[in-house]
Order: structure tokens, then C-alpha cells, then sequence
């Protein structure tokens, strides 16, 4: 006959399994994308988030006050990038585009994915994205900074580089772009968001604002534009619990 001991041990290991199991179950996945192929206005001023799952409360997709809205069928493009040959500039003058979402569970974010354009060698090829859980009121800080040399004017290389190097227009120029409406930009490396202890276990009710900040040189002119897309808008996953 079992022993009262060994009978109370085994229901107590048992309800821990169960307390355990509940509280990874409890835990979903998300993704938080803005969506460029649902609209073909050509300038879009702001484009709705888009969540599948649960557990935040996306914002649109904006520009900066620094630069001005242009025309981009399923794309989200900005010019007026001139002005600025520096972070501090880009900042200053408000030069970046907008997303982010409020949490409405505990969230840990996971990915962050995007897709980019540039009209011309001259347009802004300086980028860092930066993350803000005040709305910028205070500074935010740095999830990733790059280089992006792709374009979309001028005659493309016979053989396309990124055959053997797909990220070779971050580090190299490469014109000749494809620019089909069909045509979804450059895709960026995956940035790894689970790197970055603040965006780990971010608590309910927190405002999480992301900034991708750009600059070009001092022959960036007004008309050069920089875009996100085409089609694809910045996207986020995470798990929420």
C-alpha cells in the first residue's frame, strides 16, 4: 500500500507539472505588420498596423516632421531627406519614419523585419533604427545601424551580385534596382530583437515606439526619396503571456 507521504508528494509534483504547463500555454505568438499591398494610392500619409494574434495595440505607420510624403504605388517613400549629413541631424530635424504598438500583456519581442528602397545613389544610405519606450521624450536606444547602397536608377550589372552575396547592397553600390510594382524592395538581415534585455518581458501598458532614422551626404538632394516596401511595411514578432 502507498504510503500518505509518498501519495501527497506524487499530487504535489503533479499540480506543478500542471501550474507549469498552464503558464507556457498561456504564452502566443504575434506578428505586428504594416501591410503596403492592400492600398494603391500612390502617397499614402499613414498606413494601420496590422496584428495577428494577440497581446498589443499597433500604430500607424508615419514619416517624421522633417520629410515630405511621395508618391509610391504599395510603397511608403518619403524625399526631403536633404539637410541632414548626420545622426544628430536626422534627429534634429526629424528625418525617420514611425511604428510601434502598446502592450496590452507581458511581451517579449522576438524579430524585426523590413524592406527598403532608394531612388537614386545620392538618396540616404545612413540608417540606424532606434527604440523609445516614452515617445521620444527622452532618447531611445540603438537595435541596429547599417548601410544600404541599393537603387533603383541606373543600369543594373549584368550578372546580379546578390546571386552570391545577398546583401551585397549593403555594402557596395548597386543601381538598377527592380522596381516593378510587384517588386517588394530590398529585404534587410532579420534583427534579432530577443539581444536587447528591454525588450524582454516589457510589462502591459507600455507605449513601445520604433524610429527608423536616415541621413545621405551633402549631395543628397530634395528630390531623392527613401522608401519602406515595396508591399511589405516593417514587420515584428514576439510572444505574449
Amino acid at each position: 500500500m502507498l504510503s500518505r507521504k509518498f501519495i501527497v508528494t506524487m499530487v504535489s509534483i503533479t499540480l506543478l507539472c500542471i501550474t507549469a504547463w498552464g503558464a507556457v500555454s498561456a504564452a502566443t505568438s504575434f506578428t505586428l505588420e504594416y501591410d503596403l499591398s492592400k492600398d494603391d494610392t500612390p502617397v499614402l500619409e499613414f498606413v494601420p498596423a496590422t496584428v495577428t494574434g494577440s497581446g498589443v495595440k499597433g500604430f500607424n505607420l508615419t514619416r517624421g516632421p522633417g520629410i515630405n510624403p511621395k508618391d509610391l504605388v504599395y510603397g511608403f517613400s518619403a524625399n526631403t531627406w536633404n539637410g541632414a549629413v548626420s545622426l544628430a541631424d536626422a534627429i534634429a530635424i526629424g528625418k525617420y519614419f514611425q511604428w510601434g504598438f502598446t502592450t496590452e500583456a507581458t511581451v517579449s519581442l522576438q524579430t524585426l523585419d523590413i524592406y527598403l528602397r532608394r531612388s537614386a545613389a545620392t538618396s540616404p544610405m545612413n540608417i540606424e533604427i532606434h527604440v523609445s519606450f516614452d515617445g521620444f521624450a527622452t532618447p531611445g536606444f540603438v537595435v541596429s545601424r547599417f548601410n544600404y547602397y541599393g537603387y533603383r536608377s541606373g543600369t543594373a550589372p549584368e550578372v546580379d551580385p546578390t546571386l552570391s552575396d545577398p546583401f551585397y547592397y549593403m555594402h557596395s553600390e548597386l543601381p538598377g534596382r527592380p522596381n516593378d510594382a510587384a517588386d517588394p524592395g530590398d529585404v534587410m538581415p532579420t534583427i534579432d530583437l530577443t539581444k536587447f534585455p528591454q525588450l524582454q518581458g516589457i510589462p502591459a501598458g507600455v507605449e513601445v515606439t520604433f524610429r527608423l532614422y536616415a541621413w545621405g551626404n551633402a549631395a543628397t538632394t530634395r528630390a531623392n526619396s527613401f522608401a519602406l516596401g515595396r508591399l511589405k511595411g516593417p514587420i515584428i514578432t514576439g510572444v505574449a503571456q
